[in-house]
């Protein structure tokens, strides 16, 4: 959808400005044709309510950004997005996008499901502006990203769910978009194919597409988003840095499970250890060498984990921090108790490796928050480790090699260094 008006700033694609949208929710409730049609000819057509998705929101996105939307459900995520591609208009305000906008808001979104999947790719390529001779370029790259081969020229209707995804994010990054818009599809499919999504997304970055993510996963926020968007009750509570906007996620979480089962928690007494009901994950975070957040790594470098813990802060509390493979082969675990913090202030473990003697790709650092009279799991995070790795052990671990015949023929001893392989891998 090609969507270009005058823009307040050069440098944004996206700008709203006092944005607000309201639905209007009818409750009455009729049985029959009959009750819709006399309710048709009543002065008093029954009870309606507004509901206001979004009030008020302003903010500006620049060309290129990546910018993550996270919130509870109802906080008003999805209404931006079709607000964004034009699948909604504002009640009031002004919603500017400057550039081709391609959306994944939901799986077969955009498909008619009697058609083939060839039919709904050239469909798709039409609606956008594409020529059937600039298709026929696109189709072959989409159908080989989708590995849809031998399925292209059955009806959609026809598909699992994994495989309307593929087609759906295969068509979507084909598309050439200079906006791509994606709620939550990035949690269907199997691990290889998300790896794939994912470098089609760094790809798309590189380009220069904005791309307005929304996503429950706060790693895959942390992955690709270098801004995020914390929305509550249809407004824009906080915009920042990733990490602080987590961070502030988590808290408003923490209120509002306080407000949910205060009532209940009152008369219940403590759990084993402590009350644990209102302690949570903050935001874990890797940090390199300098300190800086990511989860790119090079083999042998520094690695903190850094595992800020809120709510309860003096009940004993224990973070775990483990890796482990994507099948569950357990890697590592170290375990360590939280001191007690000051009121309103996070309790920060770190866990520190001096040199990552993990080389492979594939590896999953997980993080736990449990008590330690009970064992229970309080709250947990995972989060990818991306390591430049070539093909070999999962594990190098130094060490040397040894002989019967200890000295060598001028005396001196006849060792060797090597790698020991704790486990095989393939590209």
């Amino acid at each position: 959808m090609n969507r270009r008006t005058a823009m307040h700033s050069r440098e944004n694609a996206i700008e709203f400005d006092r944005v607000s949208r309201k639905f209007t929710i009818n409750h009455e409730r009729n049985e029959s044709l009959q009750d819709w049609f006399v309710s048709r000819f009543r002065r008093n057509r029954g009870a309606t309510e507004s509901f206001w998705a979004l009030k008020d929101v302003s903010f500006g996105i620049k060309r290129g950004q990546t910018v993550g939307l996270v919130g509870r459900n109802g906080a008003g995520k999805s209404t931006m997005l079709k607000l964004v591609t034009g699948i909604l208009e504002p009640s009031s305000g002004e919603v500017r996008a400057a550039g081709r906008t391609y959306a994944m808001l939901e799986l077969g979104a955009g498909f008619h499901p009697e058609l083939s999947g060839r039919d709904n790719i050239y469909l798709n390529g039409s609606i956008y502006g594409f020529g059937r001779r600039a298709m026929r370029r696109k189709f072959e790259e989409i159908v080989a990203f989708a590995e849809l081969e031998r399925f292209i020229d059955t009806p959609v209707k026809h598909y699992s769910s994994g495989m309307f995804m593929r087609l759906g994010f295969a068509t979507a990054i084909n598309m050439d978009p200079e906006i791509l818009v994606i709620d939550e599809v990035l949690s269907v499919g199997d691990s290889a194919f998300q790896r794939r999504c994912n470098d089609a997304i760094r790809g798309l970055q590189e380009k220069g597409v904005t791309i307005l993510f929304v996503s429950h996963s706060s790693e895959q926020i942390r992955e690709f988003c270098d801004r995020a968007l914390l929305l509550s009750g249809g407004a824009v509570i906080a915009d920042g840095e990733v990490e602080d906007v987590l961070t502030a996620y988590a808290r408003l979480q923490l209120r509002e499970n306080a407000d949910t089962d205060g009532g209940a928690r009152a008369d219940a007494g403590p759990l084993p250890g402590g009350d644990h009901a209102h302690a949570q994950f903050a935001s874990v975070v890797l940090r390199d060498a300098h300190g800086i957040a990511t989860q790119h790594f090079a083999p042998g470098a520094p690695l903190t984990v850094e595992l800020p813990a809120i709510g309860d802060n003096q009940s004993p509390l224990d973070v775990i921090v483990r890796w482990r493979t994507p099948l569950g082969l357990l890697l590592f675990e170290g375990r360590r108790a939280l001191l007690p913090g000051a009121a309103g202030a996070a309790r920060v473990a770190r866990c520190h490796f001096p040199a990552l003697p993990i080389h492979s790709d594939d590896i999953i650092v997980e993080a736990l928050l449990c008590d330690p009279t009970s064992g229970v799991i309080i709250d947990s995070d995972e989060i990818h480790l991306h390591l430049d790795a070539a093909p070999g052990p999962i594990l190098r671990v130094e060490h040397s090699w040894t002989d019967d015949d200890a000295l060598g023929p001028n005396g001196a001893t006849n060792e060797q260094a090597a790698t020991l392989v704790i486990g095989a891998r393939g590209k």
